[in-house]
């Protein structure tokens, strides 16, 4: 009897299938530009398997976020009671957060960090904190002895509106890692749209909000914000706490700012363990997770849909160019009618029709006999090859030419297979130039399948491939002339016998129909005539009978056939079926539903709900 998995397991799990899904830009894009796929690794890497591999043996992460230029470095350093993150009057001057914490946890992130997807690093230069900005991975580590902060690791961010993207993509991650958040905000800042977005972010996953007015002196300007801000965002309904901080124009205001926090620190953060608001916040963040998840399979199901109806548009088109390369076909294959009048030969009198050497050099007469009657007998088998169904081109009767004909026939038929690949492409790379604003597989596909450089490298991988396969994989009718010389060679007796029974054939042909036809006898120019005519209607036949023997046209077509289907499907289908199929799996995304719904379902996340709403 198997055990039913713990949420750890079936949170591994979960990130192993997602990891495996490959990045669709444009499709997994969620409303505020972030990627879909990237923010589920986000969540699952940075907060739910941490929490659930320590069993939530972290300290309560205290984030201190917002825009730029607000003062987040200014209040983090009063919380921590001392100067550790660089606050200048320069937008953007923290590129890596900073996490202050006290010496116990030392061993806890050093050497080995629970945090398999940041490089956690012990800052030993404050200014560390604002170079390599192309870095998003680096976490740096500041510790204390202070044993009144011992619980908690505060975090100093960098801003979400910042030009720097590689900052917003650093706050995402602060977001998902902490439990309790100072949001800081101005009068001026207050209500930008971009700070509401990832207000209600962090609403939606933390177990406490402080939204911090910073450097706003009156009472009254201060109620008239916080009454402006409900207008946009219902603070009241989420239990958002709130809190004012004047300007202080000491020359280093984190004296006078860790005065007025004291008090709100310890009302807000002071009463909370570890054990009360980190499972329902690694509960909120799974929820989070499964709500994602349902999102990535509607993002994806109208792109499965393309992707069958690209595999249907490839199919088609390339069935319009198999039946095109069919039905056009025309190659010759004079192979086939040398090979016929090799074998036509040996029913013929003309390889015995040879004068003895003596007698033919003796006299030019008799060589010119000799040569007339040679040449009498091929013109007439010339002739009766003509008539049957197997003339196909004509080669001369040397090795040499055939080695060159037949290379010249397959670069021609190379150029037609080239064609009908180009032809392919173009159809198939149109279907998806116009998904290209729907799909974003399409546009991938485009990006990446399609681009100058695969299709210039197309034409010499088409040839090639079918260069190759023409010489690995020959038919068995390239060496039918090599064969019927063989067979010559290897069976003169059985050639002579076959020599004397097509005689006597067409002797006894030529005689009958003299018989039969009148007038009667068999001396007259008539009777001679009819001779004639039976003797070659014998000849014909036998002519017939041979070209059907050896005739290898159909097999040699339907080769040729199969060399364009395998090249086509071997360099340009199975490679892109191969990066659909790598972009989008079907199969990956339901192992995926499938996951979470069992996180949805588990005893543990129900335990968790339980306590939550107590």
């Amino acid at each position: 009897m198997s055990s039913e998995p713990n949420l750890q397991e079936l949170a591994d799990a979960l990130l192993l299938g997602v990891e495996r899904l490959k990045p669709l830009p444009g499709l997994l894009t969620t409303s505020d530009g972030a990627d879909l796929r990237e923010l589920l690794l986000l969540y699952l890497k940075t907060k739910v398997i941490p929490e659930l591999k320590t069993a939530g043996d972290l300290p309560i992460f205290v984030g201190v976020q917002g825009g730029a230029n607000v003062g987040k470095s200014t209040i983090f350093n009063a919380l921590a009671g001392k100067i550790l993150s660089p606050s200048i009057l320069l937008a953007s001057a923290t590129k890596h957060p900073l996490v202050f914490l006290h010496e116990k946890w030392r061993d806890t992130f050093f050497p080995e960090s629970p945090f398999k997807a940041m490089d956690c690093q012990e800052l030993a230069d404050p200014k560390d904190l604002t170079i390599q900005p192309e870095r998003t991975d680096l976490l740096y580590f500041k510790f204390h002895q202070d044993s009144d902060l011992e619980p908690y690791a505060l975090i100093d961010s960098p801003d979400f509106d910042s030009a720097l993207l590689t900052n917003l993509e650093v706050a995402r991650k602060i977001t998902a890692l902490s439990d309790v958040t100072f949001f800081v905000t101005t009068s001026q800042k207050y209500k930008d749209r971009e700070l509401i977005f990832r207000l209600r972010q962090l609403m939606e996953l933390k177990s406490r909000v402080i939204l911090v007015f910073n450097r706003v002196n009156e009472e009254i300007v201060f109620n008239t914000l916080v009454d402006d801000l409900e207008e946009v965002i219902s603070l009241k309904e989420a239990d958002v706490s709130t809190l004012r901080l004047p300007e202080s124009s000491a020359a280093h205001p984190e004296e006078d700012l860790r005065e007025a926090l004291k008090e709100p620190f310890q009302r807000e953060v002071g009463e909370l363990t570890s054990n009360e608001i980190k499972p329902i916040i690694v509960k909120k963040t799974l929820h989070r997770v499964i709500d994602r998840v349902g999102e990535l399979q509607s993002r994806y199901l109208p792109e499965q849909e393309f992707k069958d109806k690209l595999k249907g548009e490839i199919q088609t088109s390339f069935n319009e160019e198999l039946i095109h390369y069919r039905d056009k076909f025309d190659l010759a294959f004079p192979e086939e009618t040398l090979a016929i009048q090799k074998i036509l030969g040996m029913t013929e009198l003309s390889p015995h029709l040879r004068l003895p050497a003596s007698v033919e050099g003796g006299s030019n007469v008799f060589k010119l006999v000799a040569i007339g009657l040679r040449k009498s007998a091929e013109t007439a088998r010339d002739f009766l090859v003509r008539l049957t169904p197997s003339r196909e081109g004509s080669i001369e009767d040397r090795p040499q030419a055939l080695v060159e004909y037949q290379q010249g026939r397959d670069d021609n038929d190379t150029d037609r297979v080239l064609r009908g690949g180009e032809r392919l492409r173009m159809k198939v790379e149109s279907f998806c130039r116009d998904h290209e604003s729907q799909s974003a597989l399409s546009k991938q596909l485009l990006n990446h399948f399609f681009t100058t450089e695969k299709v210039s490298e197309f034409p010499e991988q088409i040839k090639e491939h079918h260069q190759k396969l023409l010489e690995e994989q020959p038919g068995r009718e390239q060496d039918l002339v090599d064969k019927v010389e063989r067979w010559q060679d290897q069976r003169k007796g059985l050639g002579n016998l076959i020599f004397l029974f097509s005689m006597v054939l067409k002797v006894f042909a030529g005689f009958t129909l003299a018989w039969v036809l009148p007038p009667d006898g068999l001396f007259n120019v008539i009777n001679w005539a009819f001779f004639a005519f039976g003797y070659f209607i014998a000849a014909y036949l036998i002519a017939l009978g041979v070209s059907y023997g050896v005739r290898r046209k159909i097999a040699f077509k339907k080769r040729r056939v199969e060399c364009f289907k395998a090249t086509i499907q071997d360099k340009w289908i199975q490679p892109l079926e191969a990066s659909t199929l790598e972009l989008l799996s079907q199969e990956e995304i339901a192992s995926i539903v499938r996951v979470s719904e069992q996180i949805e379902k588990h005893p543990d996340m129900q335990a968790t709900e339980a306590k939550s709403d107590s």
